[in-house]
């Protein structure tokens, strides 16, 4: 199976594809394929330890005409951001940004008259398919630009779409920021033409917890009634809350400016992530100190001298171009037990080390959003698999992980047989 073939030609349409040469690029789910992404995690519910992909709209083609724009927003109040503009912050495209954004984002516009904007996918997801112990993962990431009072009211949406049928309706859960970056909110609005929301819950938020830069914004829904609310992984207070009324949801963005300071506002990555078992809710990639560098401090999947896994999958195609060498791509998550399992097996020794060498190294979280893309596209169903792929992009063999049953003889065989 081609990489190249397989991510650009099978899944993505002309005008989806990027340049680039790389086989390994990151992609955002238009609206239009992302009924693709609904119509697969129909037919094949997610295995254990891993989150299906079920809408991901990154914004790379500039603002599809299917959104629903809703309150004020038209498309005057919205625009597409390339990242590597003059004039630019630095941390909007370097790094983890670089990785997890991609090359363009959405900027939100208010004005006098249109103070308040939002927009919504029209892919929802059913509660139900979740079972007693899923979750549901609606998010989106928002670019906090250091100013306190240049901070809008900014929250992720879960609509209803068996109240919404006017299509000015908002019958929805949303989770946000509010007063110019001083405090989270929840609201449940059960019926949008009355003032007051069904359910509102608010914390202040603490100094430290918006630095400037990237921030997830998560509405988490666990099993049939809970809701939880988080930044970058941190809950609210008031979270968890529990609130089963709406079914069918479909993710959106809302942002809010006072009417005598209008703001420019940047999101990406508008998406739902859904699994149906009890798996742990991924890190936000915007979570520096990350519970991978923890877990990898003393195995060989962390950074040593001659074996340097690679996170980035354009740096891996790089290198493999120049260097002839083949890549070896692990499909993980670094909180779920098979992977724990792995790093236990794994004898850290020279001659592991020696085999592994041969390889260009790339670790693919499969429960981020870019992972959890080429997870799907390889039809990776098992947390860790190892994939080989020649300097060509052509997948050569694999190897999924068994906890309790896999030897890491087994694996090392594996490697060295290339």
């Amino acid at each position: 199976m081609s990489l190249f073939s397989s991510i650009r030609g099978r899944f993505f349409p002309p005008t989806m594809t990027h340049t680039t040469a790389n086989p390994l690029v990151r992609y955002g789910w238009s609206v239009a394929v992302g009924a693709l992404a609904l119509l697969c995690s129909t037919l094949h519910a997610p295995l254990a330890a891993q989150y299906v992909v079920h809408s991901w709209e990154a914004f790379e083609a500039g603002v599809p005409s299917q959104m629903r724009l809703g309150h004020s927003a038209d498309f005057n109040s919205l625009s597409v951001l390339t990242y590597s503009s003059p004039g630019m912050p630095a941390n909007l495209n370097t790094g983890l940004a670089q990785l997890h954004c991609g090359r363009s984002g959405l900027v939100f516009t208010t004005r006098k008259e249109a103070k308040h904007l939002s927009i919504v996918t029209p892919i929802s997801l059913d509660r139900a398919r979740l079972g007693q112990q899923g979750r549901a993962l609606y998010q989106f990431d928002l670019y906090y630009p250091g100013t306190q009072a240049a901070m809008p009211n900014a929250a992720v949406l879960a609509v209803s779409t068996d109240h919404n049928t006017d299509g000015k309706s908002y019958v929805m859960y949303r989770f946000g920021i509010g007063e110019g970056g001083k405090k989270t909110y929840f609201a449940y609005s059960a019926d949008d033409k009355t003032a007051a929301p069904t359910i509102y819950k608010q914390a202040v938020l603490k100094s430290g917890d918006l630095t400037v830069g990237w921030h997830r914004l998560q509405l988490i829904f666990e099993g049939q009634g809970t809701i939880r609310c988080a930044i970058d992984g941190k809950e609210a207070p008031y979270s968890p809350i529990t609130e089963d009324s709406l079914r069918n949801l479909t993710p959106g963005i809302m942002i809010a400016a006072s009417p005598d300071r209008p703001l420019s506002v940047l999101a990406d990555n508008l998406s739902i992530q859904w699994t149906a078992e009890d798996t742990p809710i991924p890190d936000s990639p915007w979570v520096h100190a990350s519970a991978d560098a923890a877990i990898t401090a003393d195995s060989l999947f962390s950074i040593h001298p001659g074996v340097k896994w690679l996170e980035d999958s354009q740096e891996a195609w790089r290198v493999c171009a120049v260097q002839k060498r083949p890549i070896l791509a692990m499909f993980y998550s670094p909180k779920v037990s098979p992977y724990k399992y792995l790093l236990s097996i794994a004898p850290n020794d020279e001659a592991t080390r020696e085999i592994l060498s041969r390889y260009v190294l790339l670790k693919i979280d499969a429960n981020q959003l870019n992972g959890g893309a080429l997870a799907q596209r390889f039809k990776v169903n098992r947390l860790p698999t190892f994939v080989i792929m020649d300097a060509s992009g052509t997948e050569q063999k694999r190897f999924g992980v068994a906890p309790g049953s896999t030897t890491w003889p087994q694996v090392r065989d594996f490697l060295a047989a290339q």
